[in-house]
């Protein structure tokens, strides 16, 4: 049986090299053996040799891998899942390891009637993950109403996820009320359709650091220290609605801008 291709990362630094390294996650299924693992095999493509070549050991996960976009930061790419923990994999050493989720905090009432991975999961709902001016962050909702957030950021030497931002849209929701269908009803798949957080965005000194939501028909600039809002810029309507979404991007669409001057591979 072929391989299936899982996700792909760009690991690309232009201020050490113009040459990169793509890293690839592939599967192919267990044999029958009682085994409920799915065992992948990391891939790595050098700019430099214009070549594949197998990295490392087949690894078995207990869960399917289900992360999106991979995320450089530090040297490594990371992938994350919600529900489980975040890879790892230091491109230079070739290195896979798995690192924590934050400590999200789950009511007790919760536990007891969903069970722990089921709370944790519903506690943590992952909004958004990237990268900014070297720094790794993690957006997650604080309330069953998505209304109110935490922004986690990881310690360099990977020693810990801390809290770097809290954010409360009570105030945008007031401006843009189209964006509060259904925002109080946890059950209604319509509530996670109708904004998304596409980047965390840091300053140089880290001046006026922001984050970058979409609402329907609308890019919207919110500044995490003074808790003010601009627009950004208007979608065309024509274009907006897509499978019955008033959203067309989410963070894995979005991508940072870099400017240099060195030939890309």
């Amino acid at each position: 049986m072929s391989r299936v291709i899982h996700r792909i990362g760009l690991a690309y630094d232009p201020a050490k090299s113009s040459h990169f390294k793509i890293v690839c996650i592939c599967s192919d299924p267990l044999e029958e053996n009682g085994n409920a693992g799915v065992s992948y095999q990391i891939e790595v493509y050098s700019s430099q040799t214009a070549s594949w070549r197998l990295s490392g050991l087949p690894f078995v996960l207990p869960y399917n891998l289900k992360h999106k976009v991979g995320v450089f930061w530090n040297g490594a790419l990371h992938w994350i899942d919600p529900f489980y923990s975040c890879l790892c994999f230091k491109v230079d050493e070739e290195q896979l390891q798995e690192m924590p989720m934050p400590p999200f905090q789950v009511p007790s009432n919760s536990i007891e009637r969903l069970g722990m991975m089921v709370a944790e999961a519903l506690g943590r709902i992952v909004v958004c993950f990237g990268e900014s001016r070297e720094h790794l962050h993690i957006v997650v909702n604080n309330d069953r109403c998505r209304k109110k957030f935490n922004v986690y950021e990881m310690k360099r030497d990977y020693s810990g996820w801390f809290v770097k931002y809290h954010v409360d849209l009570d105030a945008l929701i007031d401006a843009f009320p189209e964006i509060d269908a259904s925002l109080d009803d946890f059950q209604q798949p319509s509530a996670y359709n109708e904004y998304s957080i596409l980047g965390i965005i840091r300053e140089a000194n880290d001046e006026e650091p922001y984050m970058v939501l979409h609402i329907p028909g609308k890019a919207i600039r919110y500044n995490l220290n003074d808790k003010t809002f601009t627009k950004i810029c208007d979608f065309d309507p024509g274009h907006e609605v897509i499978n019955g979404s008033q959203l067309k991007f989410e963070w894995s669409h979005a991508y940072h801008y870099m400017e240099t001057l060195a030939p890309f591979g």
